[in-house]
């Protein structure tokens, strides 16, 4: 990718790595609730009250930052998808497939953001794209097609 579009793939591994900061984030929230939870546990169910409260902040905690996590997931896929189309690494329609259901699945992220329910195959296409991504690039690698110069 960095031979192909080097902007577009420096920006790629800006939003992975910060891609992999939030997932970090959201994972030690999520030890916060076992840990959590396996106190109640030890308690012995002493004083539900507090630990429903305390379970309500953490949980909230996580699904923030969980949302956030997903929504650089998305914008991750979008730009690679963008520079694999830039660098004519990729078919043309399966790269635009991509960007789209990268910017689909933002958009349902987003109204789970913001408490709205969303329908569960706006994620279909994003599934669809990283499994024939997957394949095309197995197949064929980050070459450019014959006949382009690298």
């Amino acid at each position: 990718l960095q031979r192909a579009t080097p902007r577009l793939a420096l920006g790629y591994l800006m939003l992975v790595a910060a891609g992999f900061a939030t997932s970090a984030v959201e994972q030690g929230n999520f030890l916060s609730l076992q840990a959590l939870s396996q106190r109640y546990a030890a308690s012995g169910g002493s004083d539900p009250a507090l630990y429903e409260a305390l379970r309500g902040v953490v949980s909230a905690n996580r699904n923030g930052i969980h949302f956030i996590d997903k929504i650089m997931g998305g914008a991750s896929i979008t730009l690679f998808c963008l520079a694999l189309y830039r660098g004519r690494l990729v078919p043309p329609l399966l790269a635009g497939f991509g960007m789209l259901a990268g910017l689909l699945q933002m958009a349902a992220i987003g109204q789970e953001l913001f408490s709205r329910d969303f329908h569960v195959l706006m994620l279909a296409p994003l599934a669809l794209t990283v499994l024939l991504l997957s394949l095309t690039l197995l197949v064929r690698g980050f070459r450019p097609p014959p006949g382009q110069a690298a």
